[in-house]
């Protein structure tokens, strides 16, 4: 569904419409999808409690990849505690990827190993974690880039409420890539930006 896209956009939804996380997920300036918190850690007073500590990374998170029809498509996962790794499963169950974050905020690495457990691509950050080239692992060939960027509306409203997107080019590639990048561009977000909301 989204690898049928040659560019893809994850944008935040403003914190004023809901206390849950939640993005719109575009393609030419059109909904295609979302992703958003699932209840059960939108809701977790725990966590709301560790993030008062200013301990942003500790909090378990659960994001819900959905298509137009609002029809799960993946899940995202993180458990409580200070591990910074990630996992992507599809909605049947199956492993996809764990995502593995190597803090660093001027040139920060982001590892992806597929659902066997093999190294399977990488991320490298730039200017401040707003730019990332996306290379395979095995042979270094590039995949994608993710780039943090502010989309521009004619209300002025409109430029003052929304929050930046996540550019992510998505050329030429299958459906696990797709949601896999998708899930980068939220694991950049939430890990470097938005922990907080």
């Amino acid at each position: 569904m989204f690898e049928q896209f040659d560019q893809l956009v994850l944008q935040r939804e403003p914190s004023l419409k809901t206390f849950k996380k939640s993005y719109h997920i575009m393609a030419d300036r059109e909904i295609i999808g979302k992703l958003e918190e699932h209840d059960n850690t939108a809701r977790d007073w725990f966590n709301h409690i560790i993030l008062l500590t200013s301990m942003h990374h500790v909090p378990s998170i659960l994001m819900e990849l959905k298509d137009a029809e609002n029809n799960v498509q993946a899940i995202i996962k993180k458990e409580r505690g200070f591990n910074q790794s990630f996992q992507l499963f599809l909605k049947n169950g199956s492993l996809v990827a764990t995502i593995e974050i190597k803090d660093g905020f001027h040139s920060p690495k982001i590892y992806i190993k597929n659902g066997n457990n093999n190294d399977w691509l990488e991320a490298a950050g730039r200017n401040g974690a707003i730019d990332f080239s996306v290379v395979t692992k095995e042979d270094n060939e590039n995949v994608s880039s993710i780039s943090r960027r502010s989309l521009i509306y004619e209300k002025v409203k409109d430029n003052l409420i929304n929050d930046e997107g996540y550019f992510i080019d998505t050329k030429t590639h299958d459906p696990m890539t797709a949601v896999t990048l998708l899930s980068l561009a939220f694991i950049i977000d939430f890990h470097f930006f938005h922990y907080n909301r």
